[in-house]
């Protein structure tokens, strides 16, 4: 996962995706670049801008702390690190 100028490039394979789209309650247009990728298996590049990031992690931080469920809190938790890293590159 790159930073390039302004721009965000998250590398996001087809599980990732998947759980931002159904427990991190992305923006419109994050939303619209990862649904274009939905029919992908493989590791895809997603642009995002970093307020979209932002606000992306305080999402997820809220539902990793409101999950009941220990796996998919395992993975939300992974997936989180994995931006908050990508975030500060």
């Amino acid at each position: 996962m790159s930073t390039q100028k302004s721009l965000i490039t998250l590398e996001l394979d087809a599980r990732e995706r998947q759980l931002i789209l159904d427990h991190g309650y992305p923006f419109d247009g994050l939303k619209r670049r990862l649904e274009l990728r939905r029919e992908s298996d493989d590791v895809e590049e997603v642009p995002c801008n970093p307020f979209e990031l932002e606000q992306l992690l305080g999402d997820l931080a809220y539902t990793i702390n409101r999950c009941k469920n220990n796996a998919l809190q395992d993975e939300l938790n992974e997936l989180f690190e994995d931006l908050e890293y990508a975030s500060t590159r």
